[in-house]
Order: C-alpha cells, then structure tokens, then sequence
C-alpha cells in the first residue's frame, strides 16, 4: 500500500491533530473533512462604485504631484545654479507622466485584450502608481 497523497485537507487535519495518525485516524477511510466549507465565490465584473474610487483616489494624488512638481521647480528657478532652465522644466512637465503611462497602458491593453470596465481600473492603477512615484520623487528631502 503506498501512501496517500497529500491535500489540502489531509494537511489541514494534520495541523489541527498533531498526534499520531492511528489515535485519530481508527475506521475512517477518508481524511476529508465532513463539511467542504463555504463555496468558492466566481468573481463578476467590477463595480462603477471601485472604477469611481480608483479614478478619485489617482486624481487626487495626481493633484498632489502636480503641486509639489510646480512648488519645486518654482524653488529650483529662485536660485541660481548651472543647468536651471533644464531642472525648471523637467520639474514643470514631470506631472505629465502619470496621464501618459495610464494611457499608453490602456492603449496597449485595448489592442490586446478590448475594452472593459477591468482596462479602466487598472488604468486608473497605472495613474495612480505613476503619482505616488511622482510624489516620492518630488517631496523634498534634507541636504
């Protein structure tokens, strides 16, 4: 007789009965637990109410970056230092990023896959990691 495979279940009752298997193991032919638990939810498509909070949430924290970028680089323009004109503008466009990495994923995922309301999640997922990168690079750091 070999031995018996394990699952899932034979794990589980493995950890919850720690001691020998022939002390609780007598006359049962399966280690299958009497009750399979709750069922396995499928799950349906996204709400409007989570694309709605993603878009909210990505805007605002674009907003954020968007006004860290403009405070910067009017900081950067007050003093003078070699290559200013080039850190000015890099600082003013930088919130340009996140609306465009959004849309350059959404387009590919289009081209992919089609439109759905799950592409317009993670677009709105894209924007908003784009943001929080944008506002960890933006927010000043001591000297």
């Amino acid at each position: 007789m070999g031995a018996r495979p394990l699952t899932a279940a034979r794990i589980r009752l493995q950890l919850t009965f720690p001691f020998p298997r022939s002390i609780w193991m007598r006359n049962q032919r399966s280690v299958d637990p009497p009750f399979p638990g709750p069922p396995a939810l499928e799950p349906g498509p996204p709400s409007r109410a989570l694309l709605v909070g993603w878009l909210v949430g990505a805007f605002l924290l674009w907003l954020a970056a968007f006004g860290l970028a403009q405070e910067a680089a009017g900081e950067i323009a007050s003093v003078p230092q070699a290559d200013q004109a080039l850190w000015v503008m890099l600082f003013r466009w930088s919130p340009v990023a996140p609306p465009i990495l959004a849309g350059a994923w959404a387009a590919l995922q289009l081209v992919r896959k089609g439109e759905s309301r799950q592409l317009a999640i993670q677009s709105a997922q894209v924007a908003l990691g784009a943001s929080v990168v944008l506002i960890g690079l933006l927010i000043p750091k001591p000297n």
